[in-house]
């Protein structure tokens, strides 16, 4: 694989990761809407605020600015990372819905 093929991989995986979480937050909306209960405790109180979304925006800012800095010294080592953790958060997704 070329190293531009891997930093493309790397940032359509991330890509992936944010529509994940998008994907994520949005069923958790529709989902207490219709009346089922939010079980993450921290989250409870501060569901219908913007803060979920801030603090989400925010975990996937650093962790673009963390892929920034690490992708030119482990290229490789990082599109696995970013893979793994898309992969695993879309079949979070899958085993809720």
């Amino acid at each position: 694989m070329s190293p531009q093929q891997t930093f493309r991989g790397i940032w359509r995986w991330y890509w992936a990761l944010v529509a994940a979480n998008a994907l994520d937050l949005l069923l958790t909306y529709v989902a207490v809407q219709r009346g089922l209960q939010e079980t993450n405790r921290v989250l409870q109180p501060i569901l219908f605020t913007p803060w979920p979304v801030v603090l989400k925006l925010s975990a996937l800012g650093v962790l673009a600015l963390g892929l920034l800095y690490l992708t030119p010294h482990r290229p490789i080592r990082i599109l696995r990372m970013v893979r793994v953790a898309a992969v695993f958060y879309l079949g979070v997704l899958l085993f809720h819905l």
